[in-house]
């Protein structure tokens, strides 16, 4: 399989999961305000599920967003800038943000081993799983960090 392929099936995963997550977040925050309200019975596992699928469907859609450069930009002054310069500004910001983003899936890795041992008291789910979604959110920009360099180093020396 080559790179092309790869990056588009794992893409179209992360596209799939979380809009699964977030899927399973409404229906269960739904069931759980008609299960409290209406029938006095609450699901007493649905918080904490809504908040995992949440908290996945955080990190998952900042990597759809991040891979497609979405992210909220004030752009107005960048963007009278020459397009070398603005590229240059372009790259010296997405190098910060790669080594950010190092940094938090360096910790979120690190959290998730500390975390191993605890667990959700309603599910017992372990909480190695939610904190993990930090250091995957984090590694999936990462690569699209790269690639956002890779293209804009690329574009600079076309001109």
């Amino acid at each position: 399989m080559n790179t092309p392929k790869l990056s588009t099936a794992l893409n179209q995963a992360v596209n799939g999961v979380s809009i699964g997550l977030m899927c399973v977040a409404f229906v269960i925050t739904f069931l759980h305000v008609i299960g409290r309200y209406v029938l006095r019975a609450p699901i007493f596992y649905s918080e904490e599920l809504a908040r995992f699928c949440f908290i996945w469907t955080t990190f998952l859609g900042a990597s759809i967003v991040h891979r497609n450069d979405e992210h909220t930009a004030v752009s107005y002054f960048v963007g009278k800038l020459p397009f070398k310069t603005r590229t240059v500004f372009y790259i010296i910001r997405s190098v910060i943000i790669l080594l950010l983003l190092i940094g938090l899936a360096y910790y979120g890795f690190l959290q998730s081993i500390a975390r191993s041992e605890l667990r959700m008291p309603a599910t017992g789910i372990s909480w190695t799983y939610v904190y993990s979604s930090l250091a995957v959110g984090s590694v999936l920009m990462t690569f699209s960090t790269v690639k956002h360099i890779r293209n804009a180093v690329n574009s600079l020396r076309s001109r």
